[in-house]
């Protein structure tokens, strides 16, 4: 896995990362938060997105062991890093 963002299409990305322990590599729409990814995308629906302004913390995620808001991250910036989930 790399850790860089392959160019599929204008609007597209390659989005490669490791999610609880597992390598995952998937073509995605750029400019989308990573809570939209883990939920629609993987259909992880233990992490909730409550206000979708990153006041109430429901969509907390570990991003390289650091606890963020998965509605504030841009998919982009988990590229290459490690994410757990609940």
């Amino acid at each position: 896995m790399t850790d860089t963002i392959a160019k599929v299409g204008p609007k597209e990305v390659v989005m490669e990362l490791w999610l609880n322990n597992q390598a995952v590599s998937q073509v995605v729409t750029a400019g989308r938060r990573l809570i939209d990814f883990l939920r629609d995308d993987l259909h992880l629906f233990g992490t909730k997105e409550g206000c979708g302004e990153g006041e109430c913390g429901s969509c907390t995620v570990f991003l390289n062991g650091t606890a963020v808001l998965a509605c504030l991250i841009p998919m982009e910036k988990a590229i290459g890093a490690q994410v757990v989930t609940i």
